[in-house]
């Protein structure tokens, strides 16, 4: 089955201006991001819980990738169930790494029915680092 192809959320045309598609690894390694980057949508029962996470809890690398596991295992489901031949067969795996206190780097690897394998990387950020910049130097009040 093609697909559309999307780059950078907008949909790809080729030097003539016909829209382009993408099948195979190619279309798995696009279905990736789609079912992780777009928030949960429980009407469509598709996306994922990344942007609602607390990325500087202590837990913040499981729950990252348990919300990875999540949306991808729900983008798999809808694929068999739509009984769809070119489709992710299963999460190869997942990677989880926590950077400073309010970044995650996460890495996603999935085995495709062609026998290829599709992967996507990218880095959660959550509220920006603490800066104490209202604190008063108490020298400079007390001269």
């Amino acid at each position: 089955m093609k697909t559309l192809a999307i780059s950078n959320g907008r949909l790809v045309r080729d030097e003539n201006g016909v829209l382009m598609t993408v099948e195979g690894a190619q279309k798995a390694a696009q279905d990736i991001p789609n079912a992780l980057l777009l928030d949960y949508d429980v009407t469509f029962d598709r996306g994922s819980t990344l942007n609602s996470l607390n990325i500087s809890s202590d837990v913040a690398e499981m729950a990252v990738e348990r919300s990875i596991y999540d949306a991808i295992f729900r983008a798999i489901s809808k694929q068999v169930a739509a009984s769809q031949r070119d489709r992710i067969v299963r999460i190869e795996r997942i990677l989880t790494q926590r950077v400073g206190m309010t970044t995650v780097v996460f890495y996603v690897e999935v085995l495709h029915t062609s026998g290829q394998t599709a992967e996507f990387a990218t880095s959660l950020s959550g509220l920006n680092e603490t800066q104490l910049n209202h604190i008063l130097d108490i020298d400079k009040v007390y001269r």
